[in-house]
């Protein structure tokens, strides 16, 4: 018997696992975090109060002001949560990308669509301000930040992008007041209550009533400005053709039983070649430490003043106005309400759904121009009223 022998290797066994060292990091874990929710806007006139109706309602963003384009383009500038660089939270050691910041927002809503339009990078950091000539010319005022500093700058659309210029102030944290463009040039108001006007980057200040609160675009290339003077004394003046020219100081009498209340302006509109509305507003200091007021809404009608006093509100509110199209005047705040149609010496009142509470504190109004069609900008929402056929 034989016996065959192999001559095999053996298969060495396999090494025991080792413990799996941790894998290194291979980037910066990011922090956990949520984007604020965005939602669309709403579609087209849903709702209607009176001869208004909505239009859009903002929902990215906060908007501060609009004007209407003749062509019907409606323009509104504000701010908006924009996402910042992303950067180390050092204590949780992840990075944070998720954080935001205001910065300036440029929306258009023209024919039923909205469009959101890039703003000017030198003049982002916050929009406050926009106006709309006659002619077409859309011109936006805000700031931007410079070595930490607040600066203030307009810029102007030019059918394809911006330009925008620095405007040097004595003080360049302060707001302006007012923009209007008047010609081919923007006005507004500084922290000293006088009109500047912009031409070639060069700025020219001028003093046409004792201090300027508002300014108005008027015909025929006139510019309009009102101020107070004193405690009581509403002035108005007109530059036209190169030269301001005064009309009769109104002195207002005093709210009854209040002999130091203080009045101010708030808005201001041209009806007319001689006519200008303006709207004003006492404040004085209650026992109780508030500040009520009573608005004010005065008349120049060419030669002679009229006025009439709203209802003492509290907190005072800011009013706004804008034409009508047939010589009267759309206006917000007076007695109580969000919105008041004045026509001669009739006030009709109108409520807007989310306007109730809080009486059309901050709305905002505008007229397109050569029409009775005026849009009212409030709580983000977007109002328009028809009442041409077809406008």
């Amino acid at each position: 018997m034989s016996i065959l022998l192999c001559g095999c290797s053996a298969t060495p066994a396999a090494a025991p696992p080792s413990p799996t060292a941790p894998a290194k990091p291979t980037s910066t874990p990011i922090c956990d975090g949520r984007l604020p929710p965005t939602g669309p806007e709403k579609t087209a006139y849903t709702d209607r109060i009176d001869d208004w109706q909505l239009a859009m309602a903002v929902k990215d963003g906060f908007p501060d002001d609009l004007a209407v384009n003749r062509d019907g383009t409606v323009w509104v500038v504000g701010t908006a949560e924009a996402p910042v660089k992303p950067y180390l939270d050092k204590e949780q050691g992840c990075l944070v990308t998720t954080d935001t910041e205001r910065r300036g927002k440029v929306w258009r809503y023209d024919a039923g669509t909205w469009h959101v339009v890039a703003p000017p990078r030198r003049c982002s950091d916050h929009l406050s301000k926009v106006d709309v000539t006659e002619d077409g010319s859309l011109w936006v005022y805000g700031k931007r930040l410079e070595k930490n500093d607040q600066v203030s700058c307009v810029a102007r659309w030019n059918g394809s992008g911006w330009e925008a210029r620095t405007v040097r102030t004595e003080d360049p944290a302060e707001e302006a007041k007012a923009l209007t463009v008047s010609g081919a040039d923007p006005w507004f108001i500084d922290a000293r209550g006088r009109t500047v006007r912009l031409t070639k980057g060069k700025l020219s200040a001028h003093t046409p009533v004792a201090e300027a609160d508002v300014l108005a675009r008027g015909h025929g290339g006139a510019l309009w400005a009102a101020g107070v003077q004193g405690a009581r004394r509403l002035q108005l003046a007109r530059w036209d053709r190169g030269r301001w020219q005064r009309v009769p100081d109104l002195a207002l009498p005093h709210p009854k039983g209040e002999p130091r209340a203080w009045l101010a302006c708030d808005s201001m509109v041209a009806t007319g070649p001689d006519d200008v509305w303006v709207a004003a507003y006492w404040t004085w200091y209650a026992s109780d430490g508030s500040e009520p007021g009573r608005q004010v809404l005065a008349h120049w009608n060419g030669s002679a003043w009229s006025w009439h006093t709203g209802k003492v509100a509290l907190p005072n509110r800011e009013a706004d106005l804008a034409p009508d199209g047939q010589g009267g005047v759309w206006l917000t705040s007076l007695d109580d309400t969000a919105l008041e149609h004045v026509t001669g010496r009739r006030h009709e009142p109108i409520k807007l759904p989310d306007t109730e509470e809080d009486f059309g504190l901050g709305m905002r109004l505008s007229q397109r121009p050569g029409t009775r069609e005026v849009w009212a900008l409030s709580q983000g929402n977007l109002w328009v009223t028809r009442r041409d056929a077809g406008s």
